[in-house]
């Protein structure tokens, strides 16, 4: 950690109690930009993945603070813990993706408490469908804009959710009671293996939702983006794509970063370069 910033451990308490690990990151001494950065992480990532970590620090660098936190959906599996109860099930494995946009509002509000005037939601992997989710319910007047960071699209989340014979048995184990149930390893075709029969349910809701329905109703600036040796997560077709559906949108800014991958591996303080000046145009 160099002296430009500061970093912090932070625990808040999200929906129904369940205490969330996060870390803020801090511009240190000097002018800090009104706007606040909230991060979702994606799919069994975490608070402190190292690309959001490494994105966050740049961003710090760049006079912005940055919070990343997470939601109930962290890591592959884990046990999420309300004071009183017994712990309950949670991770990308048994996920309710409806659910998420509460994960974010908490968030939301910690960076708003932390001092930032405003907020841009930026959402990794799976954490910019969340992001997408959040602001199309909420209309939050706190989120300035939008940033969706490699958001899996449209054909690919089509794709892990196709297979009509393996949704009819997720509606069956969810009628027998076994919703928390996993499916067969290898069946959901992704790098997650397998989800719970429920969590595949409602990642088929989010599929048909997000990019028919939600990132119509989104008010605010976008930013999305993709490296270029991420086709398998979107393309600059999908891109485009994007620009045509977000119609409400004020603007909408895409960019595909060159030789970066999933997780922007030698191209971090490039990709944070490019949210910070997105953020000041803007705010102009």
């Amino acid at each position: 950690m160099d002296n430009a910033h500061t970093e912090e451990l932070i625990h808040i308490k999200g929906p129904e109690g369940v205490r969330l690990a996060g870390a803020v990151f801090r511009p240190s001494g000097g002018d800090i930009e009104p706007a606040g950065i909230t991060w979702v992480h994606g799919a069994w990532d975490n608070f402190y993945v190292p690309t959001l970590v490494h994105l966050s620090r740049t961003l710090a660098r760049c006079g912005y603070l940055s919070v990343t936190g997470n939601n109930r959906g962290h890591d592959l599996a884990t046990a999420l813990h309300v004071e009183g109860r017994a712990p309950a099930l949670g991770g990308a494995w048994w996920e309710d993706l409806e659910d998420s946009a509460d994960d974010v509002a908490a968030w939301v509000g910690c960076t708003v408490e932390l001092g930032s005037r405003d907020v841009v939601l930026a959402g990794h992997s799976l954490g910019a469908l969340k992001a997408i989710a959040y602001q199309a319910q909420r209309c939050d007047p706190r989120v300035r804009g939008v940033v969706l960071a490699s958001a899996p699209s449209p054909s690919l989340l089509a794709a892990i959710v196709q297979d009509a014979e393996l949704r009819a048995e997720a509606e069956g184990m969810v009628a027998q009671g076994r919703g928390s149930d996993l499916l067969p390893f290898g069946t959901v075709p992704s790098f997650l293996g397998t989800v719970s029969a429920r969590t595949f349910l409602s990642l088929s809701r989010a599929a048909g939702e997000t990019y028919d329905v939600a990132i119509a109703r989104l008010h605010c600036p976008l930013f999305a983006f993709y490296g270029t040796e991420e086709a398998h997560i979107g393309t600059r077709d999908d891109l485009e794509a994007i620009q045509r559906l977000a119609r409400a949108a004020p603007r909408v800014d895409i960019a595909m970063i060159q030789g970066a991958d999933h997780h922007y591996r030698g191209h971090r303080d490039e990709v944070a370069i490019q949210v910070a000046r997105w953020i000041q145009e803007i705010a102009q």
